[in-house]
């Protein structure tokens, strides 16, 4: 693993898509974890904040956080012309963000090529 796959899918609805277009680019292992955005914390610890935030367009406060290690950079590229060919566009605000993370270190029990 050389690198690190980040969605943060603020679509919950996607997420079954998202799951089978990763699985159609070889990225066969992934964790998925259920988040709270920043906003929701704020609006609930810090009622100071809950006018401003809840009158943000930004009204979706629960994610999914998929973390997949990847051997290729590029695998995020093929994995984003799939869910463009499904009608995921990333580069819409209601679906969420991707990214990338280099990874320089790695422990682990497994011999690399296992």
């Amino acid at each position: 693993m050389n690198n690190l796959l980040v969605i943060v899918l603020t679509d919950e609805n996607l997420l079954d898509d998202v799951l089978s277009a990763m699985v159609e680019c070889e990225i066969p292992d992934a964790s998925i974890l259920d988040g709270i955005s920043m906003q929701e914390i704020l609006v609930k610890e810090v009622p100071i904040f809950a006018g401003l935030l809840l009158s943000s367009k930004s009204s979706r406060f629960v994610t999914k956080v998929i973390l997949a290690p990847l051997e290729s950079a590029t695998t995020a590229t093929e994995l984003n012309d799939v869910l463009i060919s499904e009608q995921i566009d990333f580069t819409r605000p209601d679906v969420g963000y991707m990214f990338v993370i280099p990874v320089t270190h790695v422990i682990h029990p497994f011999e690399v090529g296992e």
